[in-house]
């Protein structure tokens, strides 16, 4: 697991199902940038599959479970200062726009 490409072809490997044909095009490209001259021990391998698969795959499920919460936001008496920062926080979460 030392070794970036291999690191690489390992978990282009364990990405299964009827959704991958995009992934195909990056064993192409891991190809292709060894036979430009890019050494098998070059980082950048990882790098790139890894930012492409943070783009494809993004977390949702915070999302999710912050627009939940939310919904299931009480208010509290007495304690308006803890309200509006658990709110602030799960707006965020949810990627809502405070300024909206």
């Amino acid at each position: 697991m030392r070794n970036p490409i291999r690191h690489t072809a390992l978990m282009l490997g364990f990405i299964k199902g009827p959704n991958i044909k995009h992934w195909k095009h990056w064993t192409n490209w891991i190809i292709n940038e060894f036979n430009m001259g890019r050494p098998f021990t070059d980082e950048h391998y990882w790098e790139e599959i890894f930012r492409g698969f943070q783009i494809a795959f993004q977390d949702t499920g915070t999302r999710e479970w912050a627009e939940n919460d939310l919904r299931n936001l009480s208010w509290i008496p007495n304690e308006v200062d803890t309200f509006i920062t658990k709110f602030e926080s799960l707006a965020a979460k949810a990627t809502y726009n405070l300024d909206a």
